[in-house]
């Protein structure tokens, strides 16, 4: 299964390189994790682990936390169970995940962080 872009896929794995990781990068991709109400907000991916990405995951069990994502047991999980992982294709990042983050833990959820962080009624971030 195809998650990304061929452009989205060039700037993950460019923040994924040794020299750019640990650094605080925008979201390029958010899914929705249909059949659970979590969702999934990425930065980056190694190219030697093209499955294994880097961001936000929020499974919605109230507890979203940054890390490593393995984007196929998830797609695996949702299959089995009636679900599916959806790209957000109106989401554009306009803060730093480190922004993401704080609002999850405030929250404990990712949804709504562009109406709290920007006082805007957009549900695109």
């Amino acid at each position: 299964m195809t998650y990304f872009s061929k452009t989205d896929t060039a700037k993950l794995f460019e923040n994924g390189k040794a020299e750019n990781q640990g650094k605080d990068h925008f979201p390029l991709v958010r899914f929705y994790l249909n059949g659970t109400g979590g969702s999934l907000l990425i930065t980056e991916i190694r190219s030697e682990k093209p499955l294994i990405a880097y961001g936000l995951c929020d499974l919605s069990h109230d507890l979203p936390k940054p890390g490593l994502i393995d984007l196929s047991k998830i797609a695996n999980y949702l299959a089995s169970s009636g679900g599916e992982m959806k790209r957000d294709p109106h989401f554009k990042a306009k803060y730093p995940l480190s922004a993401y983050v704080n609002f999850a833990k405030r929250r404990r959820l990712i949804s709504g962080v562009r109406s709290i962080l920007n006082n805007s009624t957009s549900s695109h971030e």
